[in-house]
């Protein structure tokens, strides 16, 4: 991996720019699959509106920092595994769009939350739009949103007979699917 990573140079960004040789007004930029390491020369692209690096090898967001024209950002199958680096794209204020599936960050269980916790300006993660349930719990701190006392309402526990179940609607809050539990022996 080491060998093959290389850094992103101002030459392949104008390159990719088709004749635009100032960094500071390029909007578009697709640098997918290309086995990037160090992407610190963004920081000067600073009326980036978009940006795909997936499938690189990408640790550090730092670059990203105040960039407020930013608006999507592709960074799936990358190396990014520190939650500190999200709270770069924190600051960029019109980003609205995120992928970061395929980070090793996205195997945390709670990765959405924090993320959105971080990223509050996003609409959409993973190209699925953000929940109100998860926006709260993200802004609360709490996995409970406001709203649970009334869903607790609609949720039947279990019968005390450890071999029944009684029929009931669960709502599963990460993935937002209702679960449908039938009446059946265990």
């Amino acid at each position: 991996r080491d060998k093959m990573s290389k850094q992103l140079t101002a030459q392949m960004i104008i390159k990719r720019a088709k004749g635009n040789y100032d960094l500071s007004t390029i909007r578009k930029l697709n640098f997918w699959g290309q086995s990037l390491s160090d992407i610190s020369i963004l920081s000067e692209c600073i009326s980036l509106e978009s940006a795909t690096f997936s499938q690189n090898f990408i640790t550090s967001l730092r670059c990203f920092q105040g960039m407020n024209n930013l608006r999507e950002l592709s960074l799936a199958k990358n190396a990014i595994s520190d939650f500190s680096e999200i709270a770069y794209l924190g600051t960029c204020r019109n980003l609205i769009k995120l992928w970061l599936k395929d980070n090793p960050i996205s195997k945390v269980w709670d990765y959405r939350i924090q993320v959105i916790r971080l990223v509050p300006s996003l609409k959409y993660l993973d190209d699925e739009e953000i929940a109100q349930d998860e926006r709260d719990i993200a802004n609360t701190g709490s996995f409970f949103s406001q709203n649970y006392e009334k869903k607790k309402e609609n949720i039947r526990p279990p019968s005390h007979d450890p071999f029944q179940v009684r029929e009931g609607r669960y709502k599963n809050n990460f993935q937002h699917k209702d679960i449908i539990v039938n009446k059946k022996k265990l």
